[in-house]
Order: structure tokens, then sequence, then C-alpha cells
């Protein structure tokens, strides 16, 4: 079973251990003694809750990798990877779209911080490479 799987089925363990945290319906036999009402000292809840937690700390890790995995992808695709990719699209008078040969092409800010531009083709919207922000 994938990864994606597991942390899904971690997480509805956890949301549905928070209801109980939240709700006080934690451990309903607290022992033999009938010292008051039942609580989450023994109970379910905590470990529902701990795994509700872990379940967002692994989710954060692995949406920081992705944007790391994303931006590094970004960056090695600059103009010198263009430039050694497609020779015959950078010209004397600038750089033309491998796709369609157009040689209009735009700047535009990619965002999500990771501050780069993507240079794209106006004609058929490929992007060709990317460079940083200055």
């Amino acid at each position: 079973m994938s990864r994606l799987f597991h942390l899904v089925i971690l997480g509805i363990f956890g949301f549905i251990g928070v209801l109980l945290f939240l709700f006080g319906v934690g451990e309903s036999y607290s022992g033999y003694l009938d010292d008051g009402p039942p609580g989450l000292v023994d109970g379910v809840g905590y470990y529902l809750v701990a795994l509700f937690v872990f379940w967002i700390l692994i989710s954060n890790v692995r949406v920081a990798r992705r944007h790391v995995r994303w931006v590094n992808d970004m960056r090695a695709r600059d103009f010198a990877w263009f430039k050694a990719t497609h020779p015959g699209s950078v010209t004397r008078d600038g750089v033309i779209c491998p796709k369609c040969a157009c040689p209009k092409i735009h700047v535009r800010g990619v965002m999500n911080r990771s501050y780069m531009r993507a240079h794209a083709c106006t004609r058929c919207g490929e992007t060709l490479y990317y460079s940083r922000e200055a």
C-alpha cells in the first residue's frame, strides 16, 4: 500500500482521537475502582491525538520536501540548460520557442515563495526556462 494511504488512515484515526479528546469520551473503563467518571488518563484519546499530531508533522514535512524539490527543478532549468538543450532556439536576436518558432517570449512570476520567473512562449504557452528574481 502507498504512503499516502497510510497517512490518510493515520489522519482519520488521529481526527477521531481529537474528537474523543475534546468530547471526553476517552477510556470508558477506568479500572475496577469507582473513583469517579471515566477519564482520558489511560484512554485511547491520548494515543489517537498523538497519532493526529504525528500525521500533521509528517504531512508538513512532505509538503516542504515537495516544495524544495519543485524549486530545485526550476533552478536546474535555467537559461544555460535551455541553451544546451535547444541550441537552435538561441539566436543572435534572442530566444525563439523550439515548439512553435515564435520569437515573442513572456516573463511571468511563478510566485508560491519560489522567487523564480518563468520565460514562456506567448503563442503556445510552453515554458522555456526559469530565472531567479532580481
